[in-house]
């Protein structure tokens, strides 16, 4: 396999205000890639160019990509490469696409001669005849809550004015209840000291003796 490593001081290449007909990440975010196809109505069963220019999330080329490509149709390979190596982070594919719908699979197994285990992939198809086209298979990741879930978390709801009326009455005695105890504990002592008079003023009587 041939490293190319000429280029790899250079600047930054741009992407030559390349219009791509998608642009799609890889499923953890590490770079996109910019695909078309060439021409832009691919033909069932005829070669087409499968272009694909590995991207920086900043929009420039990304060079020196280890990468593997797989295209299938109803799960039947169409094409595929051995793992291969891209200098100038540029690939053009040829491709006998078949009639309907073509899963295509890239796998990112390398970025600037680091390797990346897991490889990072990107799914797409491209459909031929009128009306096709290359249309993403990426779902839209979920790993972030949105706004509004977040401030429903954490917002808490203001208690209600019947809800503070209820507190304050469990906490505060009513003034009937407070009265009722004090007059219930007065009637108590007034028994209590007539008791205590009754017995000091019985005296016992004495038998009379024959």
């Amino acid at each position: 396999m041939t490293v190319l490593v000429a280029g790899m001081f250079a600047s930054p290449l741009l992407a030559n205000a390349q219009t791509y007909q998608q642009i799609i990440p890889t499923d953890k975010g590490s770079i996109k890639v910019g695909v078309s196809t060439e021409p832009a109505t691919v033909k069932p069963n005829e070669v087409s160019k499968l272009k694909i220019d590995f991207l920086t999330n900043d929009g420039t080329i990304q060079q020196h990509i280890d990468y593997t490509a797989t295209i299938t149709k109803d799960g039947t390979p169409v094409f595929k490469t051995i793992p291969t190596h891209t200098g100038e982070g540029k690939i053009t594919l040829p491709v006998q696409f078949k009639d309907g719908s073509n899963d295509v699979l890239i796998e990112v197994q390398g970025i600037f001669f680091k390797p990346i285990d897991p490889a990072e992939k990107i799914t797409f198809s491209v459909k031929t005849g009128d009306g096709g086209g290359i249309v993403s298979k990426e779902q839209p990741k979920t790993s972030e809550k949105p706004v509004e879930q977040k401030q429903t978390d954490t917002a808490k709801p203001a208690p209600k004015e019947s809800d503070k009326n209820a507190k304050s009455n469990q906490e505060k005695p009513t003034s009937k209840s407070a009265g009722t105890v004090k007059i219930t504990k007065e009637k108590s002592d007034k028994k209590d000291i007539k008791k205590k008079a009754v017995k000091k003023t019985i005296k016992p009587t004495k038998k009379s003796t024959q």
